[in-house]
């Protein structure tokens, strides 16, 4: 055996020994208890601070349940940085965008949950 197929070996061995990475064989006996499955869809209690500058750069903590697992989070249409998670609470950076009231949203893979009329930007 060379060096490229050892490491090669190695390298697989490695991916494959990662309990959340589904497998392609779910006739494979250990596949169901290493695929995670959705529990709940996150939701959204509140944010802090409700309204901020038009420039957007500051941060938001949105509280709520699931939140561990957000893959997105949005202001009204833009997307914002998610810098942290936990299951009941998420801190965003607030994207820029023009002055008006928006519906913040948070994703996952089990589901969203919306805020409706939640964050103000002022100009």
């Amino acid at each position: 055996m060379n060096f490229k197929t050892a490491l090669s070996i190695a390298a697989l061995l490695f991916f494959y020994s990662c309990g959340d990475v589904p497998r392609d064989n779910p006739y494979d006996p250990g596949y169901e208890s290493r695929v995670q499955p959705c529990t709940s869809a996150p939701t959204i209690a509140s944010l802090n601070p409700t309204s901020g500058s038009s420039n957007g750069g500051y941060t938001v903590t949105i509280t709520g349940t699931n939140l561990s697992s957000i893959s997105s989070v949005t202001f009204g249409e833009v997307q914002a940085v998610v810098t942290s998670r936990s299951s009941t609470q998420a801190i965003a950076i607030a994207p820029s965008h023009q002055a008006g009231t928006v519906t913040v949203t948070v994703d996952s893979t089990c589901g969203s949950s919306s805020l409706a009329d939640s964050f103000t930007y002022i100009p």
